[in-house]
């Protein structure tokens, strides 16, 4: 699968940074990056397939639920494939670190940028990573809405970009987990991230429930709205009926029951609607 990214969230963050007159260099320059970065990371030979591990018992019991529970709603989803979403997930979060980390690279080598501590720091991909959030960062990449549907559609799921946050947060804690145990040390740094990264997909997961829930209740809503114009249409329907046959033989014509029934105010409707009905109680009754 091609690895597309976009970084029209980076050009926003760093707007102030970005000389005005240079915009168009500047967007010319994500082009650019969209080439370069791929065979960047192909060179770094990562994984295509990563196994998940839901045990974590040296991060807790509270970390060790968390991370069995999400494991265990993965696999149900994705079943043989998930170590191929996690080694995607891994191959995209690499991209993202590096395609942002390059342009600031880029950008300062041709003075598109100021150059400054801050600057420089984000143009290698572990400075732009500590600086930036790899969590977030990650996110934004795969808030493209190109990215999203190509996922959902190659695995067949709604929300895969939510699955990868959680599949690379459980490898990272596969990782601070087996660094406890081979070294007696913490990457907090790492944790954070995976954390984050869990989080991020619960609230991104939540919101697009709540606004599911909400479509379906506009839905719903509408589709109230109409059964009540269908019931209050029908009723007015009848009444002109009831008054047409009534006084059927005063009327000349059509037109002029029509007339005669939009002067009386029996209905809040038009005249081209009540003329419509007494066309249609004037025809032929089918025989069947």
């Amino acid at each position: 699968m091609k690895v597309d990214v976009n970084y029209e969230a980076v050009l926003n963050a760093f707007e102030s940074e970005i000389d005005s007159l240079r915009s168009d260099e500047i967007r010319a320059l994500t082009q650019e990056i969209n080439q370069l970065v791929v065979p960047l990371v192909e060179k770094m030979a990562l994984p295509k397939n990563i196994e998940l591990r839901p045990e974590v018992p040296l991060l807790g019991n509270f970390l060790s639920r968390k991370v069995s529970r999400i494991y265990e709603k993965l696999l149900e989803k994705h079943k043989e494939r998930l170590p191929l979403l996690a080694g995607l997930a891994n191959k995209y979060y690499r991209t993202a670190m590096c395609g942002g980390a390059l342009w600031f690279k880029l950008s300062l080598e041709r003075k598109q940028i100021a150059d400054n501590e801050f600057t420089r720091m984000r143009s290698t991909e572990d400075g732009y990573t500590k600086v930036e959030g790899g969590a977030y960062m990650f996110y934004n990449h795969l808030a493209d809405l190109s990215l999203q549907e190509t996922l959902d559609a190659t695995y067949g799921h709604k929300h895969v970009a939510d699955d990868m946050l959680e599949a690379i947060g459980i490898y990272w804690l596969n990782q601070v987990n087996d660094e406890m145990r081979d070294r007696g040390t913490i990457d907090f740094e790492l944790l954070g991230e995976a954390l984050e990264a869990m989080e991020i997909a619960n609230g991104n997961s939540m919101w697009d429930g709540a606004m599911e829930c909400a479509r379906e209740d506009i839905s719903n809503q509408r589709s109230r709205a109409a059964q009540k114009r269908h019931k209050e249409n029908y009723e007015m329907k009848e009444q002109v009926s009831k008054y047409y046959r009534e006084n059927k033989d005063q009327f000349k014509s059509h037109d002029a029951a029509a007339e005669a029934i939009l002067k009386a105010n029996l209905v809040p409707v038009s005249y081209r609607t009540i003329r419509g009905w007494i066309t249609e109680f004037n025809k032929p009754q089918s025989a069947c």
